[in-house]
């Protein structure tokens, strides 16, 4: 008892420093002076803690600007209260009475307040005269504050000792946390619970760049700060994220309008405050000219008497989220009921009364039973449903049974040791057919559930005022058929701009296919959409880069898609081309001529001495090299490709062989001429070498056919720089036939090589083999040129180079050992003299 005297003191020490002691005036006074209440007396009562008056100046400690919804939801706490009290299966012999104040939305007089509810508590006991029976008036829990801020303040206090608070409107989701707010209710489900059911409407329309503007309290700190950080999750932007005070409300919201009409690109703003706020807003909305705004609403203001008063040209079109409003006919009826005579335990309601008529007449003018005046919002269902959750514990903790009474009361030693401070422990488990839900009941934090309506405003078109249109609900206990906690029926929704059509939310539009997306440094839910650079395309929205087009093919106009470039051959325009027609007409028909010359001069000594057979293998070899610049001059196919790399292989071999069989056929006359030496052996008959010439030629197809099987040909792209034009080349995957080729080739012209060297010095034929030596040397150098060239050039000079060389090859074989044929068989005479 000394720990919470002690607190008790310390909480009053704070009131009185924050300047809430101050006497309210204007109204009955029940053994608390100044206090302006609606109570009555009971075996336990409910606190009450609601927005009576929506202004509250603390240096004069009065109130002021009646709240009409604030009355009539003190009005629905007393409505539960009585319908508890004449239920006779609910808390049997036990009445319920009510002591509920009007904070005036203001925080340091939930303060006040609560810290009177814990000393009354207290006074109660002290003051008892039977200690050993039931000790009558304890409040037993408190209902409210509507204001996540106020209940904060109440509930710091309440926690302290374990006193049962039940929130119908606090929805911050700070009041979620159980071990600071252990006692701590609230029939209304958290922030978190909405938040989530208006990242659904964004998410559903795929918009990503939202402002938020908050009030400057508990409630809109935390339902903003939760709102910032799911849609950051989610890659929504929040470009602003704007607070206004509510001591200098009006010049904060101006400089905030100003602030969003200097950023026309922040098309919609969930803005997070109460009703009166909200209309002030909309209100400096229409003066400073904020126009064509999206607005989403939530609950504390969609579904207000004040969206009447909402200028119908700045909200019209919003959408948002809304509690479910039921139909409450019984307490509808009983509200008509209520007049000046009849209602005297609510002072407030006898004010508004008296406010809406000036006489002292009980019943209210026939014209105002068809105004707002009986009009109450969807927070009487949640108001209800608490007083009912305080009742079900209680019943609970007394162990009541119908028609028996409450067992702990009925008992002396029982009822002596009634502890309210476990009430809230009771509360966990309570379970009714409530307003709010079927059954009511509170989750593991103490919270309700999370229902709501998805709501648009829409305009009258008989009153031309704003009306609210359910269009969708969300529930956090619910899932149906395809895994979603949501319904939302696009096609009842009117936008601001009159049409079904929904606002495109963003900071930029999507970018199209043809161009790709810059995100701005600054913020990254803007972007800019340059168009793809030449050669480079993007087929998808938002494209984060361009793709370059594959070898071969170019951009189309709108840089959407690839196209084939045409695709170039060698023309016999072309000036490699004619050098290589030229050239190759003018030593294949040479080679003819020289072949027909040796067949007719066969008995001619430099024929017979190199050998007849020999000379017209190794000039249709040279003749057959010439056929190979044809194939460049053909459409470039896998079929030409094949047939080229083994038609250069076989024609280069074939001659190389020709050329290391003439080399034999001098050195074996050589031996011949030579007294003593005869080192001929079987490999030196013509017939045995024909015949291992065409073995190996026949080794080296099934070599080509083995490579082929697993280097397939393919078709390569080279292209050009400006792109416009790309040639096809031959290759293969790893290139494996071009380097076995190359690789015989090389050692075939070594060979060579290495053979008529050795063979210099034999004058057979007139020195024919260096001659030969002559010859392979050339062909070397002419393959060590042309092979790095071909490979590390493109375009038209690739088949240049390659023309030339296949052209040059056989020429330089042609004229290194028939040159001297020619001229000594066509004139003898220069021939012997030299």
């Amino acid at each position: 008892m000394h720990k919470k005297s002690t607190t008790i003191a310390c909480y009053l020490l704070i009131g009185i420093y924050s300047g809430v002691l101050f006497h309210l005036a204007n109204g009955e006074n029940d053994n608390n002076e100044g206090v302006t209440r609606a109570f009555q007396h009971g075996d336990f009562i409910l606190g009450g803690l609601f927005d009576a008056s929506n202004q509250y100046d603390i240096f004069t400690g009065q109130c002021s600007q009646l709240n009409p919804l604030g009355v009539h939801q003190m009005q629905a706490m007393i409505y539960a209260i009585q319908k508890i009290n004449a239920d006779s299966s609910l808390l049997p012999n036990v009445t319920l009475g009510f002591d509920i104040r009007d904070i005036c939305a203001h925080s340091q007089l939930a303060l006040r307040y609560a810290m009177d509810y814990i000393k009354y508590n207290s006074d109660v006991i002290a003051n008892a005269t039977n200690m050993l029976g039931f000790v009558r008036g304890r409040i037993a829990g408190v209902i409210g504050a509507f204001g996540s801020h106020e209940s904060i303040a109440a509930a710091t206090v309440f926690s302290n000792f374990d006193l049962l608070q039940i929130s119908y409107g606090a929805t911050s989701r700070r009041l979620s946390n159980v071990v600071e707010y252990k006692s701590f209710f609230r029939t209304i489900p958290s922030d978190d619970y909405e938040v989530d059911a208006i990242i659904i409407i964004i998410g559903r329309f795929k918009w990503n760049y939202i402002g938020i503007v908050a009030v400057d309290d508990a409630f809109g700190e935390s339902m903003g700060n939760a709102l910032l950080r799911s849609a950051t999750s989610r890659g929504i932007c929040i470009p602003i994220f704007s607070k206004f005070n509510t001591g200098r409300k009006q010049l904060d919201i101006t400089k905030i309008i100003k602030q969003l009409i200097a950023k026309p690109n922040i098309q919609g703003i969930v803005l997070i405050c109460r009703a009166n706020d909200a209309l002030l807003f909309f209100r400096e909305a229409k003066r400073l000219g904020l126009t064509a705004r999206t607005y989403i609403a939530i609950s504390d203001w969609s579904d207000t008497p004040l969206v009447k008063q909402f200028p119908t040209d700045i909200v019209s079109g919003s959408i948002g989220v809304m509690f479910p409003k039921r139909s409450l006919h019984q307490f509808e009826q009983y509200l008509k009921k209520l007049n000046l005579c009849n209602n005297k335990a609510n002072p407030w309601f006898q004010k508004l009364f008296q406010q809406t008529r000036k006489n002292p007449s009980c019943d209210l003018p026939s014209e105002a039973n068809t105004s707002d005046f009986y009009a109450y919002d969807a927070y009487v269902g949640y108001i209800i449903d608490a007083v009912y959750a305080v009742a079900y514990a209680l019943h609970d903790m007394l162990k009541c049974k119908p028609g028996d009474g409450c067992a702990v009361i009925n008992n002396r030693v029982s009822a002596s040791k009634i502890d309210l401070g476990q009430l809230y422990k009771f509360t966990y488990n309570v379970s009714f057919n409530g307003i709010t839900g079927h059954p009511f009941h509170f989750d593991k934090a103490g919270d309700g559930v999370g229902n709501y309506n998805y709501c648009n405003l829409q305009i009258d078109p008989n009153t031309q005022n704003l009306r609210n249109i359910v269009v969708g609900n969300y529930s956090s206990s619910s899932t149906t058929t395809n895994s979603s906690n949501y319904y939302l029926d696009v096609t009842q929704i009117i936008w601001q701009s009159g049409t079904t059509l929904p606002p495109d939310l963003l900071c930029s539009a999507d970018c199209q296919p043809g161009t790709y997306r810059v995100v701005s440094v600054d913020e990254r839910c803007c972007w800019s959409c340059p168009p793809c650079p030449a050669h480079h395309y993007s087929n998808t929205t938002n494209a984060q880069h361009c793709l370059d087009c594959a070898p071969g093919y170019a951009s189309n106009s709108n840089a959407t898609g690839c196209l084939a470039i045409f695709r170039r051959h060698l023309r016999i325009t072309d000036t490699p081309t004619l050098l290589v027609v030229i050239l190759t007409s003018i030593f294949a028909s040479l080679t003819i001529i020289t072949c027909m010359l040796v067949h007719r001069k066969r008995h001619n000594f430099l024929i017979q001495e190199t050998g007849y057979i020999l000379n017209i293998l190794l000039l249709i070899g040279i003749l057959c090299n010439f056929a190979l610049p044809v194939f460049l001059l053909v459409p470039v196919t896998v079929s030409s490709c094949v047939l080229s790399f083994i038609s250069f292989s076989f024609f280069t071999s074939l001659v190389f062989l020709i050329l290391l069989m003439k080399i034999a056929h001098v050195n074996r006359i050589q031996d011949e001429r030579t007294p003593g030496e005869n080192k001929s052996t079987i490999l030196s008959n013509i017939v045995v070498q024909l015949f291992v010439l065409l073995l190996i030629l026949m080794f080296q197809g099934m070599v080509y056919t083995l490579i082929l099987r697993f280097d397939r040909m393919i078709v390569g792209i080279d292209e050009v720089t400006s792109r416009k034009v790309v040639y096809l080349f031959c290759k293969t995957g790893d290139n494996g036939i071009a380097i076995y080729a190359y690789l015989k080739y090389s050692l075939l012209n070594v060979l060579c090589i290495y053979r008529a060297y050795k063979a210099r010095d034999v004058p057979v034929a007139g020195y024919e083999s260096r001659y030969i030596l002559l010859a392979s040397l050339l062909a070397l150098g002419l393959f060590s040129f042309m092979a790095p060239a071909y490979f590390f050039t493109t375009g038209i000079m690739k088949f240049g180079l390659a023309a030339i060389g296949a052209v040059a090859f056989p020429s330089l074989i042609f004229l290194c050992l028939y040159l001297r044929k020619i001229i000594a068989i066509l004139f003898p005479d220069k021939q012997s003299s030299s």
